[in-house]
């Protein structure tokens, strides 16, 4: 049976925290003691066992307070949680839509507490289904509670699901669930090589997670497209999909100004929800289901969204006239573009964004929370929070102003 979901590890997995925690622990140690610790084997000593124990064995090694260590991790974790970018596993995003485009879900199963997890995610931006912490009263790993409950809870077939870990906890708890496991693994780190749950079968390693891409097949055409694979556009299933939208959108665009029920209704039906989004007509996209709003948002005439490959738009991010976020590309040799082959990009939008009259933005572009981008402008490249971005292509101006500066 293929695998269609995950169940993921966060610290180490999903999100590349050791690096940091090392580099704050590394910091403290230094501000208190004449000692210059090395910060790769801190990483590698805390995927080996724990930042708990970690820090307990440094607090000992350094003759360092505790208290002291478990301070600078606590501000890094804060920083995190208000408005610092926690640090993303790379092909962690592609993954996660790969599993999205086959049908499957994303879980986290953690022992960070859920504000602290919950926090940390929504820095992250992505797009998970649920997730399972210590918080909800189940036994650490390698105790496979927590497998369990995310198996039975988000209606997971364990046969279909695939679980990531760094650590040999991991693999052993979602073994002992009856789950597929993969430990991922880092230059240098100090996982033994021994077989799992006392049995002869030796752990399955990747070195990278675009390595587990191909643990999670495709094999419909709009699954491709979703997952950023080059695919054909003219085929029935898709073909019929985009006159849906059409329909839908030419409904929505020619209905009264004071038709408010009608037009709610036809955007539920264009965009799966219609609560989030103050959209003026005309509107215009390829299928609709692939863009998520966040709440309060703000659309007016003549946006165009070509959501090709999946668009994410926080809260309160405003659109002006005219504005374009274009998700499909095409191949560069005309030979292969004559063949009708395309793929896609997806498009991510932070919360509190100002798009100008008539910006576009293309495929692959993430805009950080709180960034302006001038009218007329071209996004052809990610932008970072709290910046004001303009021209063609966008480049940065300047920071956005604090309440106090304006």
């Amino acid at each position: 049976m293929a695998l269609r979901h995950i169940i993921w590890d966060m610290g180490g997995t999903l999100i590349d925290t050791y690096p940091s925690v090392a580099h704050s622990l590394s910091q403290a140690i230094r501000a208190s003691v004449d000692a210059d610790p090395d910060e790769q084997r801190l990483t590698q000593r805390m995927r080996a066992t724990s930042i708990a124990e970690t820090i307990a064995s440094l607090a000992a090694e350094y003759d360092v307070s505790s208290k002291v260590l478990e301070d600078a991790y606590r501000a890094l974790k804060a920083s995190w949680e208000h408005g610092a970018t926690p640090p993303v596993m790379p092909a962690a995003a592609d993954l996660i839509r790969r599993v999205q485009a086959a049908g499957g879900k994303n879980i986290v199963v953690t022992h960070r507490d859920r504000e602290s997890a919950s926090s940390l995610l929504a820095g992250t931006g992505l797009a998970m289904d649920g997730m399972i912490t210590v918080s909800d009263g189940f036994a650490r790993k390698p105790n496979p509670a927590m497998f369990h409950a995310a198996l039975t809870r988000f209606d997971l077939d364990p046969e279909q699901t695939l679980a990531i870990g760094d650590r040999a906890i991991d693999i052993a708890a979602a073994e002992a669930a009856g789950c597929t496991a993969v430990l991922l693994t880092h230059p240098g780190d100090l996982v033994p090589d021994v077989a799992t749950n006392g049995s002869d079968k030796y752990v399955d390693r990747i070195g990278s997670l675009a390595e587990a891409v191909r643990l999670i097949p495709l094999d419909t055409p709009h699954a491709k497209m979703i997952a950023g694979v080059p695919y054909y556009a003219d085929v029935p299933t898709l073909a019929a999909a985009r006159v849906r939208a059409r329909a839908l959108s030419q409904q929505f665009n020619c209905s009264a100004p004071d038709a408010l029920a009608e037009r709610a209704e036809l955007l539920t039906q264009l965009l799966g929800r219609s609560g989030g989004v103050d959209l003026q007509p005309p509107f215009h996209c390829d299928y609709g289901t692939n863009i998520r709003f966040g709440d309060a948002c703000f659309v007016n005439f003549n946006g165009i969204f070509l959501d090709v490959a999946p668009i994410t738009i926080g809260d309160r991010v405003q659109f002006g006239p005219g504005v374009q976020l274009l998700t499909p590309t095409h191949p560069l040799d005309a030979a292969e573009r004559a063949t009708g082959i395309e793929s896609a990009a997806p498009i991510m939008i932070g919360d509190d964004v100002w798009l100008g009259g008539n910006v576009t933005v293309l495929g692959g572009v993430t805009i950080g929370a709180r960034t302006i981008v001038g009218a007329g402008s071209v996004v052809t490249r990610s932008l970072p929070e709290n910046v004001i971005a303009a021209g063609n292509p966008a480049r940065i101006l300047r920071e956005v102003p604090t309440a106090t500066e304006r």
